[in-house]
């Protein structure tokens, strides 16, 4: 808690205030006391905000939810003005801290707690849902831990049972990791109370285990994860497992209910020792300082407010802004009252800085809001630039940018993990230097699509440079679709700012845009991390054993012979996660048949998977299985099981992502080092050579269409987009650019150093297959268990291709609407 700033009102309705508890772009949060002495926390609306109909329609909205739930396991609204001059409302304050700041400080729950933690979530579900609500975003970051038991906060994405969608345009709703799969697929079921149910056994496996249930990763990874891949419970204590695996079912309709966790998990309370000693103490000190909190005087009760005291602060909490039931945005997200920064879903530090053993290109940002307050209250990246722009001699303005022209750019920000904004705020530097006196400001957020959209439904316009990722991304292909933003052909034209000659455009690894395939020709999202899916190796064992990487299939197969005279597999894979398998098989499809045969599986086409090419590769696969090269154990691995023993040297080969490397940095092994490869080619009658690579260009940024300073936008891209820039990127992160061969190999860890040359032979012949992020829950539900199946020589090539023909089949007549297409 921080003591109030000269700018602060000293009262907001009846409560005088003692003190500043959060804020962020949409106001402040303040810890409060009544007349008779009770403490609350008021959440009170920037002053700016009170002209804007559609804040006011979400906050009330808001305090509408919060004021139907009652319960012992929520926080009761004390008191509420969302018609005042400037709206505000009050909840109960108890003392308390959030499960994420509880579990990053002391380490996961024990059992017993944890299990009490739960019964008291399932009694707030209870009530939350007695009232007609959905909570929608339950999470640690939105669940406290107090003397009394836990409590859920947050109404600020809450909707009604029987309302209409909430959502806006290109609006995607909840926290990768702990949203439930019919969020993240418009295509899916209806949000239910279900919905809620799935988040809470998010929580319990995060409570007892210090990771969400489907490890770490990009948001976009997570979302993979969660639709077509099984949780990962093997570390939740056994007496909690039963529920949690329930509760994470991927149907809603498979899910518990109310009763049967009240029945598994026990009563709620009493809860008068129920948490581990530290956690007990870090709850005394917070309830003392607030006890000593007592605030400046209060000014004279009849004095009007200045012009710069506003008589209600700017507001802001974890509650954060509701949306409309037609369809108008939600607010960005801040923090609420007792809510501590976001930890990510991994599951050990991250730090900036150029460290060649942090490994991967997902440097884990997470995931959807991990609560907004957390960026916001620490600052971040709207960057307003007045660029006074004159051409420097070596320094051209290719794109016009004028000093009348401001510029603003929102970015993702992770309070802990991610990319961070180190490489943005350089970029910024040489915006500065280029355009000398132009001013520079920054905001970031958890929640892009909270931060956008209410801009675009505020008297302000939208931002100039929008980077798309974290915890509520915008739907790009909607955006497209609906003409809402920049073509940025006048970018990719433009000279490279540190190659002399030569255009943006030339400077960009190939397929880097070829990611949004709406709009034709057009570009309108530019995408700066690249994502190298492919075959991974261990250099080290290969060496001890005098043996290169197989370029064709039948030497893979001469390889994996040998490797079981040796006592060695050829081949891992996760069988509860067989959809990786897909890193595989579509590569090899792709490959043998070129780049139609993927597009027609893509576009779920009719005999898609009856091509020759399917027919071939498949064949090839099950013959892994007949042949004794898989490891044993392979079809009862976790994902992280299958890596540990491929890390462990038990098997040759693991189809993986660049984020491998990451993943498994501090796992033990008993090798260090590791490479990626490409696909074996089947025959030399492939379409495509040996060296084609999938290439999955991510960490996107677009330039609104109604944006005041493209240009600028544009400009400040430009940077980036420098050799320059993107170097420092990959030192700062460890992650490639989709600036081609801006980096320094030898600088970076083994994986990534290897993913940087497999993009570099491959040259033009990269693929990017659309199939697992288009249609998500077929590649988890469907296809990926066949394959699991296939590899394992448990189904025959040909009955393998129709049953999933079958489910692309069935999957294009349930579509609702147009789905994507090339």
């Amino acid at each position: 808690m921080k003591p109030l700033a000269a700018a602060d009102p000293r009262r907001i309705g009846p409560f005088r205030l003692v003190g500043v508890l959060g804020g962020g772009g949409m106001g402040r949060v303040y810890l409060g006391r009544s007349a008779e002495g009770r403490t609350v926390a008021v959440k009170a609306a920037r002053a700016e905000l009170a002209d804007d109909e559609h804040f006011r329609v979400r906050f009330a909205r808001e305090v509408a939810a919060a004021r139907q739930v009652e319960g012992p396991f929520v926080a009761p609204v004390v008191a509420a003005d969302p018609e005042g001059a400037a709206p505000w409302m009050a909840t109960a304050y108890l003392p308390g801290i959030s499960l994420t700041d509880a579990v990053l400080a002391h380490g996961p729950l024990p059992e017993r707690a944890a299990g009490m933690l739960a019964a008291g979530l399932v009694e707030a579900l209870a009530s939350i849902h007695a009232a007609g609500i959905v909570h929608r975003d339950l999470k640690p970051s939105n669940v406290l831990l107090t003397a009394e038991g836990p409590r859920v906060i947050d109404f600020g994405i809450a909707y009604a049972a029987a309302a209409t969608a909430l959502t806006h345009t290109g609006m995607v709703i909840g926290t990768p990791g702990f949203m439930a799969p019919e969020q993240v697929s418009s295509a899916g079921p209806a949000v239910t109370g279900a919905t809620d149910v799935f988040a809470l056994g998010g929580v319990l496996t995060f409570a007892s285990t210090g990771h969400g249930p489907f490890g770490s990763a990009e948001p976009q990874v997570l979302m993979y994860r969660t639709v077509h891949e099984r949780p990962r419970l093997d570390r939740v204590p056994a007496a909690l497992r039963e529920a949690a695996a329930a509760c994470l079912a991927g149907n809603p309709r498979d899910r518990p209910g109310i009763a049967w966790l009240r029945e598994r998990l026990g009563p709620a309370g009493p809860y008068g020792d129920w948490l581990p000693a530290p956690v007990t103490h870090s709850l005394l000190e917070l309830a003392g300082r607030v006890m000593e909190a007592d605030g400046p005087p209060l000014p004279d009760a009849g004095a009007e407010p200045s012009p710069d005291r506003p008589s209600s602060g700017p507001a802001a909490d974890g509650t954060g802004g509701k949306a409309a039931a037609d369809g108008t945005a939600l607010l960005p997200r801040t923090r609420s009252p007792h809510e501590a920064p976001t930890q990510t879903a991994r599951t050990r530090p991250l730090t900036l800085g150029p460290r060649p053993s942090r490994r991967g290109l997902t440097r884990r940002g997470t995931l959807i809001g991990f609560s907004g307050a957390a960026a916001a209250a620490a600052g971040g990246l709207a960057w307003t630039l007045r660029p006074q722009a004159r051409d420097r001699g070596k320094r051209p303005n290719p794109l016009g940018v004028t000093a009348q022209d401001e510029l603003s750019v929102v970015a993702f920000k992770k309070g802990a993990g991610g990319f961070g904004d180190a490489y943005l705020q350089e970029a910024e530097e040489r915006y500065r230097r280029a355009f000398q006196g132009s001013h520079v400001s920054h905001r970031a957020t958890e929640n892009i699509a909270k931060t956008v959209l209410a801009r675009l439904h505020a008297s302000a316009p939208p931002p100039d440079l929008v980077q798309n990722s974290g915890s509520s991304p915008l739907d790009l292909h909607a955006l497209i679709r609906d003409g809402e933003l920049t073509d940025l052909g006048p970018l990719l034209d433009a000279p490279s700012p540190d190659a002399p000659g030569t255009t943006v455009r030339e400077t960009l690894r190939p397929g880097t845009l070829a990611r949004e395939g709406a709009g034709g020709s057009s570009v309108y999202v530019l995408r700066y991390a690249s994502l190298v899916l492919g075959i991974w190796y261990i250099p080290e064992l290969f060496e001890e054993f005098g043996w290169e990487y197989p370029h064709t299939w039948d030497a893979m197969l001469e390889l994996c012979a040998a490797a079981k005279k040796q006592g060695l597999a050829g081949w891992a894979f996760a069988g509860s996660y067989p959809s990786y398998l897909l890193y595989l098989v579509l590569p090899l499809i792709g490959k043998a048949g070129g780049r139609g045969a993927l597009e027609a599986i893509d576009n779920l086409d009719s005999g898609a998977w009856h091509h020759e090419a399917v027919r071939d590769a498949f064949e090839a696969v099950y013959e892994l299985g007949a042949k004794g090269y898989v490891h044993p154990r392979s079809a009862s691995w976790s994902h992280l099981s299958s890596q540990a023993a491929w890390l462990d040297g038990k098997a040759l080969f693991l189809p993986n992502g660049s984020w491998l490397e990451e993943e498994m940095a501090s796992a033990p092994g008993t090798y260090d080092e590791m490479a990626v490869a490409p696909t074996p080619t089947l025959d030399a009658s492939d379409a495509l050579p040996f060296p084609t690579m999938w290439h999955l260009p991510s960490r996107p940024f677009f330039v609104p269409r109604k944006a005041r300073n493209p240009k600028g936008g544009m400009e400040l891209l430009r940077i980036m987009l420098g050799r320059t820039s993107a170097r420092r990127f990959t030192e700062l992160t460890g992650s490639l650019t989709t600036v081609d061969r801006a980096e320094h190999a030898r600088d970076l860890p083994s994986g990534a150093a290897s993913a940087a040359r497999a993009l570099a032979r491959a040259g033009r012949h990269v693929l990017n297959p659309r199939l697992p992020d288009w249609h998500p829950g077929l590649c988890r539900n469907r296809i990926g268990p066949v394959l699991g199946e296939l590899i394992t020589a448990r189904v025959r090539p040909a009955e393998a291709r129709d049953r999933i023909q079958r489910h692309a089949d069935a999957a294009a007549r349930d579509g609702k609407g147009p789905g994507p297409r090339h």
